[in-house]
This record gives structure tokens, sequence and C-alpha cells, in this order.
């Protein structure tokens, strides 16, 4: 990574727009470069944070949200709520659908089981 590199990513890093491998070869660079890389972070954030303030507030147009909506439910896959399993009736009483656990209310939440990997 050369520090021009760094720079880019820099700039992504304090816009929150970095994925995990962009991330780690920030860190990379970060200490390469080391009071050189934290000075042109500190610039970065400095800049963001003048440029945040000199932004005026705006009304979404009418539907933006249910636009972001419908565009974030096309690239998530559809899970099923494991809170929500129907129970079927069974002879020793409801069964729960969920894999897992024998009531509904004790499934992980999708957030919980990705902080388990």
């Amino acid at each position: 990574m050369n520090y021009t590199d760094f720079q880019h990513l820099a700039r992504l890093f304090v816009v929150g727009a970095l994925d995990h491998d962009e991330l780690e070869a920030f860190a990379t660079g970060r200490l390469l470069f080391g009071k050189r890389a934290e000075a042109y972070l500190r610039k970065c954030r400095d800049l963001g944070a003048v440029l945040a303030l000199g932004l005026d507030p705006m009304t979404p147009r009418p539907g933006s949200k249910a636009q972001l909506m419908q565009s974030i439910r096309q690239q998530l896959p559809l899970r099923a709520d494991p809170r929500r399993a129907a129970p079927t009736a069974g002879r020793d009483g409801p069964q729960y659908t969920h894999p897992e656990m024998t009531d509904p209310f004790e499934a992980p939440l999708p957030y919980e089981a990705s902080c388990r990997n």
C-alpha cells in the first residue's frame, strides 16, 4: 500500500464507507504510516465535521423511505422470525418449528447469531 491509497481509504473511513477488507487494509496503512496517517485522518475528520455543519436540513421526498425499504428487502434474503414461529399441535402439546429451540422466545435473534461467528 502506498500513501495515496491510504489517503483514499481514510476519506472513505471517515464517512463509514469501508467494507471489511478495506477496513483491514486501512488499519494496516494506519500502522504503516504512523503519525503521518493520524494527522491525515484528523484532517479528514475535521473536514467532514465542517462539511456536515454546512449542510442545510432537507425534507426527504415522499416515498423515499418506502423506496429504501423495498431496495433493502430485495437485497436481503428472507428469513422467518423465530420469535414468531407458529406452534404445531402434537401429542405432547405445542411443538415449535425452530430447529434449535423449544420456545420461540428463546431463539437467537438474527443479530445475535452473527455475533457468535
